[in-house]
């Protein structure tokens, strides 16, 4: 076995063939979505210094390891102390830990956007090209997407993905991403078992039912992709009203103006658009109740005066009149600016010839006979979303837990129904009962990217491995339970209800999930 260190870019060094130690932490993202575990790789190193040492922050290094592989990581902390460098790195994957704006990802039936379009518009944001084992973007390239636009920390979204996404439109047929060589990958996740009961020096299990709750609330977002659709302030959305029983505006807001102002406000709304139609400025909104707005067009917003009767369209623009409407930096948010004529009189819409001084300038009204609302519907084109909370219920009861409902999982990449029944049974599964981890200790080899993802049969349960500390001479794994259906047919292929039973007898289901795999006590 031989290590090695050394520096690729940039003058600073440490003393040739001096590597007193090192370690490389990594992790594999999950595909628990009650979880957001795993953080960017790390590299830390002990070596003897000289007099180019500190010259090395920034630097790009490489440590290779003749049984584990080679890893690339830029320096980013010095310390020398009596002749010896501690020095610290962040691989690759630390240009994902930054805080990034993503627009919206979708498309019409016929040309839909794919997982594949956004896992590579996702990585593109910091310049980063993923690749994809065994073909994988073959199967992400037919999985149809219309995801809404987010802004956030770009690792943690890109965990959130991983930890819902499926590249089958039938199966649950989850992906993981890690980090090898140099380059950031895809991969199918639970396809690769290990055996490592001849190399482990140390090994532990912990079962745990403190976190097991009755209930868990699971967001929909429940997307689709829009042409010219009409869009409403999420404030004052009504997704359980049908479209032909909703009476309101698109933006719930009088906007009132002073003569020769503009005003400027934000709304948050029920899409994320690419593009927004301008209005078209009436005196009397075309819509006719209870018939919802009709989506294809420009839309339409009627302005009156403080006499509350309509401006006259032609007139409030000739005189500089205007209602203008726009995408702004932030997702899901548009900007709606009204600017008034300087003139202090104006003819009305009912007699022309008859000239008012109507300032303030406001949005007009609509009456449903209950209420009034802003006369002002707007439409625009992107991915449009009527987020709700769906409740899973895991099965623990009152035996087990006193936990009525467990943390809620919010992740806008659950935007379909095959999604949510994935992501839905698998967070019930997670507070169900009692987690099982296991944490051991492994002689070499362990190698960088492979190591991690694994699964372990290890007694009478299965794990998948989730993150690896390496050193020169062992690997530390810490991984939790995550034996399979077919796992558990294989164990009774030859088994009736009857004979089952029987073997399990005195076993409660409970007591049984900490080791699905065992035939009887």
């Amino acid at each position: 076995m031989s290590i090695k260190i050394t520096s690729n870019v940039g003058s600073g060094s440490i003393q040739p063939d001096s590597l007193v130690s090192y370690s490389y932490s990594e992790d594999v993202t999950s595909i628990d979505p009650t979880t957001s575990n795993g953080g960017t790789s790390q590299v830390n190193v002990s070596a003897l210094s000289n007099s180019t040492t500190p010259f090395l922050i920034n630097n790009v290094m490489e440590l290779d390891d003749s049984e584990s592989g080679a890893i690339s990581f830029r320096v980013k902390g010095v310390g020398i102390n009596a002749g010896l460098a501690a020095i610290t790195g962040d691989t690759l994957m630390a240009r994902l830990n930054v805080e990034k704006t993503a627009q919206p990802v979708g498309g019409p039936a016929e040309t839909p956007a794919t997982l594949l379009d956004a896992i590579n518009y996702y990585c593109g944001l910091v310049g980063i090209t993923p690749q994809f084992d065994d073909l994988l973007d073959e199967s992400l390239d037919l999985i149809p997407v219309n995801f809404i636009g987010w802004s956030g920390n770009l690792w943690e979204h890109l965990k959130m993905l991983c930890s819902v996404a499926s590249f089958s439109l039938t199966d649950n047929a989850p992906i993981e991403m890690y980090f090898s060589a140099g380059v950031l990958r895809f991969r199918e996740a639970l396809a690769r078992s290990v055996d490592y009961s001849e190399s482990e020096s140390e090994s532990s299990v912990l079962i745990d039912a403190f976190d097991a709750a009755k209930s868990i609330e699971v967001s929909y977002y429940n997307t689709s992709y829009g042409v010219d659709k009409v869009f409403y302030e999420l404030s004052n959305y009504d997704k359980d009203t049908a479209d032909a029983d909703k009476f309101n505006s698109s933006i719930d807001d009088i906007l009132q103006v002073d003569a020769g102002a503009t005003v400027t406000k934000r709304f948050t709304v029920n899409a994320s658009l690419t593009s927004v139609n301008q209005p078209t400025c009436v005196g009397t909104i075309t819509r006719v109740p209870p018939a919802p707005y009709a989506d294809g067009g420009n839309g339409e917003y009627v302005i009156v005066g403080s006499d509350n009767l309509p401006i006259d369209p032609t007139q409030w623009a000739e005189l500089g009149g205007s209602l203008t409407v726009s995408i702004t930096e932030n997702p899901n948010e548009i900007e709606i600016t009204i600017t008034a004529p300087p003139s202090e009189t104006m003819p009305t819409e009912a007699d022309p010839a008859t000239e008012v001084t109507p300032a303030p300038y406001k949005i007009g009204a609509e009456s449903s006979g209950l209420a009034d609302y802003p006369a002002l519907w707007l439409t625009g084109t992107g991915v449009f979303f009527a987020k709700e909370d769906r409740l899973f219920l895991p099965g623990a009861d009152d035996t087990y837990t006193s936990n009525d409902i467990a943390p809620a999982v919010d992740n806008p990449f659950i935007t379909d129904l095959h999604t949510l029944s994935n992501a839905g049974i698998a967070a019930a599964q997670s507070y169900c009962g009692p987690s099982v981890t296991v944490s051991k200790a492994v002689g070499k080899p362990g190698v960088f990217g492979q190591t991690i993802g694994q699964r372990e049969r290890i007694a009478d349960n299965v794990f998948r491995y989730e993150s690896a500390s390496y050193g020169p001479a062992s690997v530390q794994l810490a991984g939790r339970m995550y034996t399979l259906v077919n796992e558990f047919d294989e164990n009774w292929v030859d088994a009736t209800f009857t004979t089952f039973n029987a073997a399990l007898a005195g076993l409660t289901f409970n007591e049984f999930t900490v080791a699905p795999l065992t035939k009887g006590i």
